[in-house]
């Protein structure tokens, strides 16, 4: 009997560790999307089905800017605040980092 209440208190421990534990930062993007960040300048060509993004090491103002990053798609924004376009994850071809 003490070795099945022992075995539960142990699951019930583990069960509760799990809930309680953070599984990582929230609100911090992974995968394709965490090289980029809100308010960054992007540069967005369209590849047919996909979507390529160009991100640069130097602070420079390119034609679109990221307002929202999520687990399923990124927002970007063109500088006159016209266009607000929502690329889902599955239509980005590739994210691109010029280094100059």
């Amino acid at each position: 009997m003490t070795k099945w209440t022992l075995v539960l208190a142990a699951a019930i421990a583990v069960g509760v560790g799990a809930i309680a534990w953070p599984a990582g930062e929230p609100g911090k993007p992974t995968g394709i999307l965490s090289c980029l960040r809100v308010g960054q300048s992007v540069g967005l060509k369209d590849a047919g089905a996909a979507y390529e993004i160009t991100t640069y090491a130097q602070e420079v103002a390119g034609p679109y800017k990221v307002v929202e990053i999520a687990a399923d798609h990124v927002a970007v924004q063109d500088l006159g605040g016209l266009q607000e376009i929502r690329i889902p994850v599955y239509a980005i071809k590739s994210i691109i980092h010029v280094r100059r």
